[in-house]
This record gives structure tokens, C-alpha cells and sequence, in this order.
């Protein structure tokens, strides 16, 4: 699996969605809270085995698949 289906897959088991996600969705309207957001960051840390710093965070870099697709691809890189 490449970067984006692990993100999407991860983003869709976290937030029970059954139907397709697109990568400028808002996550917020499929349920995405603080509390989801940080476990959801968390387990893409240990899947990439990356560090998100604490202004990496903001939730307009989380907002997105594709925002956090960015984000750790620029960790990777």
C-alpha cells in the first residue's frame, strides 16, 4: 500500500466510514474531534514510524486526507 491508502484506510477505520473519502473532505463533518484527531495522529506515527511536532498539530494541517498526506510526506522526505 502506498502513503495515501494507508491514510485513508486508517482515517476511515477511525471514523467508521463506509463510503468513499475524498482527499479534500472535511473531517471534521465525518466526526473527527480533538480527541479522534490525536489518536488518529498517533497511530500514523507509529505506522510511518515519524514525530509530528507540536505546530504540525493546528487542525487546518489535519482538516484533510490530503493535509495529512502533506504533512507526512514532508516528514518522509
Amino acid at each position: 500500500m502506498n502513503i495515501e491508502e494507508i491514510v485513508v484506510n486508517k482515517i476511515k477505520e477511525k471514523l467508521n466510514i463506509n463510503s468513499n473519502l475524498l482527499p479534500n473532505d472535511d473531517l471534521n463533518s465525518f466526526g473527527l474531534d480533538s480527541l479522534g484527531s490525536i489518536d488518529l495522529i498517533l497511530e500514523l506515527e507509529d505506522e510511518f514510524d515519524i514525530t509530528f511536532e507540536s505546530e504540525d498539530l493546528f487542525i487546518d494541517n489535519i482538516s484533510t486526507p490530503e493535509k495529512i498526506i502533506k504533512l507526512i510526506r514532508g516528514k518522509l522526505d
